[in-house]
């Protein structure tokens, strides 16, 4: 019962803050937030609340979490975040493969041209042609 209790105020003071965009606050409730955690917060979240959660974990957190999120919610958080291109570049090859195979192709060429040149010839053997 007092999990529940703590898991209430914890999501009533997420979503204040997220509200009121308070990014230290956000960076105080998340540090010690895990990625599986993150990424069910995330999945309940609209684009522009589900971006600015993810703009403020930890980057290394914050590739996990990507990896733990459904493949619709990554590619809608995709067309939220301008710097994707660091979130690819951040995953294993073989997860960056996954992933671009499940996107839309427009999303998917878009994470393609923002990565650098070893890792997106890297991807692209990996990849099929988009289109």
């Amino acid at each position: 019962m007092a999990a529940l209790m703590v898991a209430v105020e914890f999501e009533r003071e997420l979503e204040a803050a997220l509200r009121e965009k308070d990014v230290a606050q956000l960076s105080s409730l998340l540090a010690n937030v895990g990625p599986k955690d993150a990424a069910e917060h995330m999945a309940r979240m609209g684009r522009q609340q589900r971006a600015l959660l993810y703009r403020t974990l930890p980057r290394d957190v914050a590739a996990r979490t990507f990896d733990a999120l459904d493949p619709a919610v990554q590619a809608d958080l995709v067309k939220g975040l301008p710097e994707i291109g660091e979130v690819f570049e951040a995953m294993e090859p073989d997860d960056r493969a996954e992933l671009l195979d499940e996107l839309p192709a427009s999303v998917a060429s878009r994470g393609m041209s923002s990565l650098t040149g070893s890792t997106r010839f890297a991807s692209s053997s990996l990849v099929p042609p988009f289109g």
